[in-house]
């Protein structure tokens, strides 16, 4: 007896092997929870559904309901992104976001506008230069941080809410426990590390800005790598999360991290 009916649209996430020829796939919902379903047959050859169950894809996915996870039984492609899976670079860098969302989301938890930012970041990340990608990335990380109510404060202290960047100090104390910055006064009551003040700034305009905006910024790429690091210990400290493809997406693109340590 075939299950319950549904359809939604979804970009995928990460695609697990089950079985001899079937997949797991993971996908964003439109209304930004995570969605699980399972393609069969998927892996063989002759599948309908290989070329259009490609990570990074969005797509409208129908399937059944049955005791377990979903059956896929038809998937329409609305949008390729077929450029991220070609180019390694951009390949890293959009699967550092795929990453932290698959680890991120949660089943039956709605997170309004995720589904939009990502496709952007997706339709801009294609299109843009290399040198950018990085850039994007980070501002990707940070604005899915932000619409998941883990905002970071890059200008303000996150204790008494004075304008922690007025003085003209060179570095700022930043509390990844408290949230974000701290000023003067109040960091000799918390743990707190000390960053370039003019690098959070560029992380602040990454936050604030659009992915087509970003790209007129002209951002210092130590500054973007600097962004990914601290989206990385960010997801540690506040989620449990640690998402091993930006390490990778550093290397990739040339920076030591070793050096950084």
């Amino acid at each position: 007896m075939a299950g319950k009916q549904k359809n939604f649209q979804g970009i995928v996430l990460k695609k697990t092997k089950l079985g001899e020829s079937d997949l797991i796939i993971t996908f964003l919902a439109q209304d930004g929870s995570r969605v699980q379903g399972v393609a069969k047959g998927a892996r063989k050859p002759q599948s309908s559904f290989s070329a259009r169950l490609e990570l990074f894809s969005s797509v409208e996915v129908f399937c059944s309901e049955t005791k377990g996870l979903p059956i896929i039984q038809e998937v329409r492609l609305q949008c390729s992104y077929e450029h991220l899976r070609v180019d390694y670079d951009l390949m890293a860098c959009a699967s550092a976001v795929a990453e932290f969302l698959y680890k991120a989301v949660q089943e039956d938890l709605p997170v309004q506008r995720l589904y939009d930012c990502v496709a952007m970041y997706f339709s801009v990340l294609q299109e843009c230069p290399l040198q950018l990608a990085p850039a994007l990335t980070a501002a990707a990380l940070l604005k899915c941080f932000a619409l998941l109510g883990l905002r970071p404060s890059f200008t303000h202290c996150v204790a008494c809410e004075d304008e922690a960047v007025s003085s003209c100090e060179e570095q700022l104390a930043f509390s990844y426990v408290e949230g974000g910055v701290l000023c003067d006064s109040c960091k000799s009551f918390q743990d707190y590390v000390s960053y370039d003040k003019q690098s959070l700034l560029w992380l602040h305009a990454l936050l604030m800005s659009t992915f087509r905006d970003i790209a007129a910024l002209k951002v210092p790429m130590g500054a973007s790598y600097f962004g990914l690091q601290l989206c990385q210990e960010w997801g540690r400290q506040h989620l449990g999360v640690n998402v091993k493809s930006i390490p990778i997406l550093l290397t990739t693109f040339g920076y030591d991290l070793k050096e950084s340590e």
